[in-house]
C-alpha cells in the first residue's frame, strides 16, 4: 500500500556528520551529502502525519549531469523490510509518531555522479537530498577495494604525496599536494566526466558506463592528452 492521501515530507535531516564519518568523506569541505556506493545511508523523514507501517515509501534517485536540469538517468525503489540485495532500495530502521528513519541502499557497482533523492506522495514528487556517490574502497562488493587499512590512507584519503615521471630505468618524483577535499574540487571533477568526448557522443552511454573505473580514468586521461 502506497502512502495515503494528503501524505508529505516536512522535512528531511540527512544526518550529514554520521553519514560522512560512516563514509570516509568527511574531509570534503562541501556540506553537500557526500557517500559512497555499496554502503547504507541514513536519513530521517519527517511526515506532515502519523506514518503507517503498511505505507510503503516510494523514491527515485535521479543521477544529473553538469547544468541539466532534468536526471539523465532514474532509479526508482521503495523501502522494504528485505530490500534486495546490492541493489537501490530502503529499509526502516525506526518508526516514530511522524517520522521514519531509513537506510538507503546503492549496490556496490552503481554509477558515480550526483544523484537527486526524491519521494513520491500524494503530494506529487517531492526532492529530499541532492547526493554524490564515490566508489568505495572500504566495500568489499566494490571492484576498487582495497584489504589494507595503510593503503586506503595513503591513496585515497591523503591529500599530499608523490608522484613519479620520468622511465622505469631513471624514475623521478617530487612531492605534489592532490587537494581532492578542497572546496569545489568534486564539483570539478564532475564538470570534467561531463565534458569528453565520450559524453558529447553519447551522455547516456557514457554515463552508464560510470559504475566502471576504467572507463573513468580513461575518458579524464584523454582529456590530458588534448591538452598536451
Amino acid at each position: 500500500m502506497t502512502a495515503s492521501d494528503g501524505f508529505k515530507v516536512l522535512s528531511a535531516d540527512l544526518q550529514l556528520d554520521a553519514n560522512k564519518s560512516a563514509h570516509n568523506t568527511g574531509a570534503y569541505m562541501s556540506r553537500e551529502l557526500i557517500v559512497r556506493r555499496g554502503q547504507p545511508v541514513r536519513l530521517v523523514l519527517n511526515f506532515n502525519t502519523s506514518v503507517r507501517v503498511e505505507d510503503r515509501l516510494q523514491f527515485t534517485a535521479g543521477l544529473i549531469t553538469t547544468n541539466a536540469s532534468t536526471p539523465l538517468l532514474e532509479f526508482n525503489f521503495y523501502d522494504s523490510r528485505s530490500p534486495a540485495v546490492n541493489s537501490w532500495g530502503a529499509q526502516r530502521v525506526e518508526t516514530g509518531r511522524n517520522s521514519v528513519t531509513l537506510n538507503v541502499f546503492t549496490p556496490s557497482n552503481a554509477i558515480i555522479g550526483r544523484y537527486i533523492l526524491s519521494i513520491h506522495t500524494s503530494e506529487g514528487q517531492s526532492n529530499l537530498a541532492s547526493i554524490v556517490l564515490l566508489f568505495n574502497p572500504w566495500a568489499k562488493g566494490d571492484v576498487v577495494y582495497l584489504s589494507d587499512q595503510a593503503e586506503r590512507q595513503e591513496y585515497v584519503l591523503s591529500e599530499v604525496g608523490l608522484i613519479y615521471m620520468g622511465t622505469p630505468s631513471y624514475p623521478q618524483y617530487t612531492f605534489w599536494n592532490f587537494g581532492q577535499f578542497q572546496d569545489n574540487i568534486l564539483n570539478i571533477s564532475l564538470s570534467l566526466l561531463d565534458s569528453t568526448q565520450s559524453f558529447q557522443r553519447n551522455a547516456t552511454e557514457d554515463v552508464r558506463k560510470r559504475n566502471n573505473p576504467i572507463h573513468v580514468c580513461r575518458v579524464l586521461s584523454s582529456i590530458g592528452m588534448l591538452i598536451w
